[in-house]
Formats: C-alpha cells, sequence, structure tokens
C-alpha cells in the first residue's frame, strides 16, 4: 500500500528595495529578493506584474510619482506578495 505525502508548496520572500538619489526628481532602486534562484518581475504604470512583464535585472532609474511594484517568482513556487512604492514619497 503506499502512503501518498501532501506536497508542500514554499512562498518566494517579498522582494526589498533600496533607493539611492540621481539626479534632481530622480531616484535609482534597486530590487532584492532573498528567495535564492527566485526571479523578479515590475511595472512602472501600476498594473501587478507578471511572468510576462519586465524582468529585474539591473536598477532602475525612475522620476518621483513613479508608482513601482515588483513580484518575484520561482518555479514549483507561490509567487512573493507585491512590493509597491511610490517613488520620492516619504
Amino acid at each position: 500500500m503506499a502512503i501518498a505525502r501532501a506536497q508542500q508548496i514554499c512562498k518566494v520572500v517579498t522582494p526589498i528595495y533600496e533607493q539611492d538619489f540621481a539626479a534632481e526628481r530622480s531616484r535609482i532602486i534597486k530590487i532584492h529578493c532573498a528567495t535564492e534562484g527566485a526571479i523578479v518581475y515590475y511595472s512602472i504604470d501600476g498594473t501587478e506584474p507578471t511572468k510576462g512583464g519586465l524582468c529585474y535585472r539591473q536598477p532602475l532609474l525612475l522620476k518621483e510619482g513613479t508608482i513601482l511594484k515588483a513580484k518575484a517568482f520561482k518555479e514549483d513556487w507561490r509567487p512573493s506578495k507585491t512590493m509597491t512604492i511610490k517613488i520620492g514619497a516619504e
């Protein structure tokens, strides 16, 4: 008799960011995800990031007022929660 085990599905950690000042009214944004092997996708138009969207590869130069959303994905894992920030907002 075979015993079936429930497959445990892990969840990707929500991405975090750091920002540095660039030119006036602009910021350089670096996105990080602590889940090894996860791929971060982002949007700058307020839409929810998807695997078919923009893939984060290098720091972003964004203007104040831009709404950045980022979400991390990994094969066979549940996606992270969405990180949302408004650039330049305190």
